[in-house]
């Protein structure tokens, strides 16, 4: 007997804007540039 575990048809694009599309790995992407940036901030005005 074969269990299948559900996976749910996400589609990949966020909001697209007539020729252009925001994806949702890019907002992964622009996440961690925003994160790091920050990070990297803080850690140079602490010196």
């Amino acid at each position: 007997m074969t269990f299948v575990i559900p996976f749910p048809a996400i589609d990949p694009v966020l909001i697209s804007f007539g020729p252009v599309a925001i994806h949702w790995y890019s907002l992964a992407y622009i996440a961690g540039l925003l994160l790091g940036w920050r990070l990297l901030r803080r850690m140079v005005l602490r010196t």
